[in-house]
C-alpha cells in the first residue's frame, strides 16, 4: 500500500489557478495519505510566484516551490520536479485545472488493486475542456501512438498519473513537443530539400 506521494505540478502563468487547485489536492489527500506538494514554476510571468508564496504563508501545506528562471517546458519542469521529489512514489497533474484532484485516490486505488508490480498507473481523460481542434489532434497523436507501440496506453497526453520515483528517473530525458529546448529559445528553417 502507497503510505507516502509526492504531488508534482509543473505551472505556468498559473496566479489565478493555483491556490484553489492545492486547496482541492489537499481536500483529497489529508488523513488519508502523507504526502508533500512540489509545485515547479516554469518561469512563470505573471504572479504565480507571489501566489504559492502566499498559499505557503497561509496554510500548512507541505508545500515546495522550485522555479525555472525562464520557460524551460513542461517536460523539464516534471523532470526537475521529480527529481526534487522525496518520495519513491509520484503524483502529476498539470496545474491548468485539466486534471481533476479529485481522481489521485482513483490512482491510488488502481495501483493498490494491481496484482502486478507496477511503475505507472495513467489517467486519462474522457471529458476534456479542451478546444475541438485540440483534442482533435490530440486523439489523432493518441491513436498513431497507441498503434506503433501497442502498450494499451489510451491518453498519453493526460498529465494525471502515478508512478514510481527511480523508474521515471531511469529514462532519458525527453524533451518532446514543448515551445522550448532544456530553456533555449530556437526557431525552424525551411530547407529546401
Amino acid at each position: 500500500m502507497l503510505d507516502e506521494l509526492s504531488v508534482v505540478i509543473p505551472i505556468y502563468d498559473e496566479a489565478a489557478n493555483i491556490a484553489s487547485l492545492l486547496g482541492e489536492i489537499e481536500a483529497c489527500l489529508d488523513g488519508r495519505v502523507r504526502y508533500e506538494l512540489i509545485v515547479v514554476d516554469d518561469g512563470s510571468t505573471d504572479d504565480t510566484l507571489e501566489r504559492l508564496r502566499d498559499v505557503r504563508r497561509e496554510r500548512q501545506l507541505p508545500l515546495r516551490i522550485l522555479r525555472h528562471a525562464w520557460n524551460a517546458g513542461q517536460s523539464a519542469a516534471l523532470r526537475n520536479g521529480i527529481a526534487a521529489a522525496r518520495c519513491d512514489w509520484i503524483v502529476t497533474l498539470d496545474g491548468d485545472g485539466q486534471n481533476d484532484p479529485a481522481d489521485i485516490p482513483n490512482l491510488l486505488a488502481a495501483a493498490a488493486a494491481s496484482s502486478k508490480r507496477l511503475d505507472l498507473v495513467c489517467g486519462y481523460r474522457f471529458s476534456r475542456r479542451d478546444p475541438g481542434i485540440k483534442r482533435l489532434s490530440s486523439w489523432l497523436a493518441n491513436t498513431v501512438r497507441a498503434r506503433l507501440l501497442e502498450d494499451g496506453i489510451s491518453d498519453a497526453g493526460c498529465g494525471l498519473k502515478l508512478l514510481r520515483r527511480q523508474a521515471f528517473l531511469s529514462l532519458p530525458a525527453f524533451n518532446h513537443m514543448h515551445p522550448t529546448s532544456h530553456g533555449r529559445s530556437k526557431t525552424e528553417a525551411r530547407s529546401p530539400r
